[in-house]
């Protein structure tokens, strides 16, 4: 049901609002949402007639509109019998098991909130794959034994910080305890707080309201444009886990180890984009929220730090563009098979099974946890 307001000037019609709605409904009928547009789903009224009995008991209020008292009287009967009417309607809807409202509203939870992981995930997993890294394990085999580890860690800011994108980033390398972590070099706001704005979301258009730029939207701290800049609550920190030394091993064998963690690593990169690609579904289907823009963000996110990150490899960079692409590209099948209804619905319960499965992978379950 539709509740237009601001409809007396239309004579309680829908007006010129009823163009983008009708867009609308066939957007939701192309995902199987059908709804006819008539008096028993679309109810016109006006709250002025509600602002003169707020003002009526005011001489100046009442002085100012005196020649409109017919005018607001009107407009108070007809919303009043519009109410009623939409009273009526709802009274006559066929009712809706409120466990299946409540299970669907969880299932988006879980989505929202595994977005930025699978975003870092997919990252590691390729960072991990990458040329430079399999040689430094294969030599980690061949001089200690041993496979390197990551351990991460997540450090959250007292406050929420503005940084810049534009400018450099660095990774910065502890050699104590080998800790290795990512950090912005231009912090133009280190207490941004700001209500409304999604952290690490970039383009953030509502930075501008943040107390770092001017009326123009430069920063008065790097001089970037308030567009290049996104605001981060913590910073990761990858720590290199300690293993005592075990027996040297021939080139030979460590290739053959580090050839079945390839296997297990591209076991799990398959496994999360095929997870991706089944959560956007199950939005889409269900008409909730468009993942593939919240998704894609993320990603863009750390394709970003990829390409600020001083060492980091280019060829890592390249895979996780060609991935987005892909992802964007099966996405738009999945939009268009539900306009031609050809897809199979995915239950809240799959929703479920799916996050139990991700928070138990073998090697990057744990690192999920770690960002949720």
């Amino acid at each position: 049901m539709f509740v237009l307001t601001n409809s007396s000037a239309a004579n309680y019609l829908p007006g010129t609002a009823m163009d983008p709605l009708r867009i609308y409904v066939a957007e939701l009928a192309g995902k199987g949402i059908n709804i006819t547009l008539n008096n028993q789903s679309v109810f016109c009224l006006d709250n002025e007639g509600f602002r003169y009995q707020c003002g009526m008991k005011n001489d100046k209020f009442k002085a100012e509109f005196k020649n409109f008292e017919e005018n607001f009287k009107k407009s108070w009967t007809k919303s009043r019998e519009v109410i009623f009417e939409l009273f009526k309607a709802v009274t006559l809807v066929q009712g809706h098991t409120a466990a299946e409202s409540t299970s669907i509203s969880e299932a988006r939870i879980i989505i929202q909130t595994l977005m930025g992981p699978l975003a870092k995930v997919c990252t590691i997993i390729e960072e991990e794959m990458s040329k430079s890294v399999k040689e430094t394990q294969i030599q980690s085999l061949m001089e200690n034994g041993n496979l390197i580890k990551k351990e991460i860690a997540i450090e959250k800011f007292e406050h929420p910080q503005c940084v810049c994108l534009s400018c450099a980033a660095k990774t910065k390398n502890n050699p104590k305890n080998a800790e290795t972590q990512i950090e912005f070099t231009q912090i133009c706001h280190k207490r941004c707080i700001l209500p409304d704005t999604v952290p690490e979301k970039f383009p953030e258009p509502k930075l501008i309201d943040c107390a770092a730029f001017d009326g123009q939207g430069k920063c008065q701290k790097c001089g970037c444009h308030y567009l290049k800049h996104i605001r981060i609550t913590q910073k990761t920190i990858q720590k290199i886990l300690q293993k005592p030394k075990a027996p040297i091993l021939s080139r030979k064998k460590a290739e053959e180890i580090y050839s079945k963690l390839l296997s297990t690593l591209q076991s799990e990169q398959t496994f999360v984009w095929e997870t991706v690609i089944q959560l956007a579904k199950y939005l889409q289907t269900n008409a909730i929220v468009d993942f593939n823009p919240l998704f894609v963000d993320k990603l863009k996110i750390e394709i970003e730090k990829q390409h600020l990150s001083l060492g980091s490899s280019s060829d890592v960079v390249d895979k996780l563009q060609r991935r987005l692409q892909n992802f964007e590209t099966q996405t738009k099948m999945v939009e268009a098979a539900l306009e031609n209804m050809q897809i199979s619905e995915i239950s809240e319960i799959n929703i479920q099974t799916i996050f139990n499965k991700i928070i138990s992978l073998k090697i990057h379950g744990s690192i999920v946890k770690q960002f949720l």
